[in-house]
Formats: structure tokens, sequence, C-alpha cells
């Protein structure tokens, strides 16, 4: 009889020490977005929704992951992207190029040891270059085309203005634009995760007021801008820096240059099908001429 007590009590310890040990748990909580740039360096933390469960402190913490380039064959680890792999909340050092399963394994006291996984993604975003220049009359308005100058993120996407004055919905990538002073307006968009792209300048509108439009064109004919061949010639007689904008008829930037002289040459512009319009700027006087 005494036999059968002992195999019970071994029995029951054994399954006492299991229920123990089971007992011990970590939870990463679901996995998140992190978003480059939203955030300062130091201001995503993983690991802060991690719940230890029946654990005695004190707790040893290591995050451990083994992330593969796409386009080399080297390999990061979790000390690559964060600050400190032992402690609870560390933060990402560096922009993640894609997401990583992060994994946490936690020690209680009595050595008892359990683990888990978070994966943290990574937006990204993508910024066109190109920029519009309009000069509008007082009064007058132009509709935005309906093009992305800000790509990425996760979809769906939603795209913005800013600022929004002089608009007729800061929310439609088609826009109206109507400002009442010469104004800058920046594109950019917020993805399914909420992060917030940078602002991408686009267009940058000139408006010429009513009052001093008559000063401006007599201004710029001091400039006497006219062609010669394969030349823009103008007045410099002092050599000040002179600026040469190209676009095309649809507003679109095509060619910039400066100069100290008194001529750009244009060859580049000519023989083509379509017109550009050239615009001289010089201390502050502004001249244009259409080419072909």
């Amino acid at each position: 009889m005494k036999n059968y007590i002992v195999i019970i009590l071994n029995i029951f310890v054994v399954f006492s020490l299991r229920a123990q040990t089971s007992a011990f748990n970590v939870d990463c909580g679901n996995d998140t977005v992190y978003c480059p740039r939203q955030y300062p360096d130091t201001a995503f933390h993983i690991g802060t929704k991690i719940k230890l469960v029946n654990g005695n402190a004190p707790f040893s913490f290591c995050w451990s992951c083994k992330w593969k380039s796409n386009y080399g064959n080297y390999i990061l680890t979790a000390s690559d992207f964060l600050n400190d792999t032992s402690i609870l909340n560390p933060y990402i050092k560096v922009i993640m190029g894609a997401g990583v399963i992060f994994h946490i394994t936690v020690k209680d006291r009595d050595n008892n040891v359990s683990t888990d996984s978070i994966f943290v993604d990574a937006t990204k975003f993508y910024y066109s270059t190109f920029e519009y220049l309009f000069y509008l009359h007082l009064g007058d308005s132009l509709k935005f085309n309906y093009d992305h100058f800000v790509g990425g993120g996760f979809p769906p996407v939603k795209y913005y203005w800013t600022p929004s004055v002089g608009l007729d919905d800061s929310t439609k990538i088609d826009a109206w634009c109507k400002p009442q002073n010469s104004t800058s307006y920046y594109q950019y968009i917020i993805d399914s995760a909420g992060c917030i792209s940078q602002s991408n300048r686009v267009y940058n509108i000139y408006v010429i007021p009513t009052s001093i439009e008559n000063d401006m064109v007599s201004s710029g004919n001091l400039l006497d801008l006219h062609q010669n061949g394969e030349r823009l010639i103008f007045n410099n007689p002092q050599n000040k820096l002179a600026k040469l904008s190209a676009y095309s008829t649809d507003g679109k930037l095509i060619y910039t240059a400066h100069t100290c002289g008194s001529f750009f040459e244009i060859h580049y512009l000519l023989n083509k099908s379509s017109i550009k319009i050239c615009v001289v700027s010089l201390k502050g006087i502004i001249a244009s001429l259409k080419v072909f």
C-alpha cells in the first residue's frame, strides 16, 4: 500500500511541476507596423504590448531574428535592428527595408522559459522629383492633374494636399486650385496602417496681381527677350545671374539653366513638334517667349 502511495505522490509532483512550467507564458500581442517617416529613431518601441503570465520576477529577456536580404547574401540579426536585445521594450534604431519577425525569449527567476514572436512590417514611400510651375492671373483657376507624386504605403491609401488654402477640396487628387497669393502645394498620403508620408512639393503657383500686371509686362519688356537662331538673347548689362525655365504647354518643367551672360543656347529645345514656353528671370524681372 505504501508503494502505491509513493507512486501516486510522484505522479502528482510531476504533473504539478509540469503545470507550473506551462503556466508561465509570454504574449507579444498583435503584429504591428513601423512607420519610418512618422517617428524619430527612438520613438518606435517593440514589445509594448507584451504580457507575462504567472512568472516570478526578476525576468531576463532576449530578442532575436534572422533577416536575409533579397539583394545580397548577408543576414541581419536583432542587434542590427534594435538598440538593445536584452530589454523588454527596445526601439528600432534603423529604418527597416521590409517586415521582420522578432522572437523574444523570457526566463523568470525559477528558470522557467517562454517564447513568442511578433511580425513588425515596415511602410515604404516613394517620391517623384517632378514639379509643375504655373503663372496665373489673380482670379484664374487651375485643375490639378490626376497624378500620383507619392507612392508606396499599405493599400488602400488616401491622397491629400497641403496647404488647403485656395483648393476646393484638399482630399481630392485632382482638386481645383484658385489661390489668392503665390503658393506651393505639396502632396502626401496616409496608408491603411495610419502611416503618413512626407509632403512632396508638386505645384508652384505664381499669382500675378491684376493691379501690377501691366507693370510686370512693361518690366519684362526691359529684358528685350527675343530669339536669334538657336539663342535666346536678353539685356543683362551688369552680368547678373539670370535663370531660364522651359515649360511644355501643359506646364511641365522640362529644362532649367543659369547664366551671367546675355543669352541662352536653346538648340536642344528647337526642331521639336511641340511648343515650348521659355521664362527668363533676372533681378525680379520676368519675361517669357514661345519657341518652336
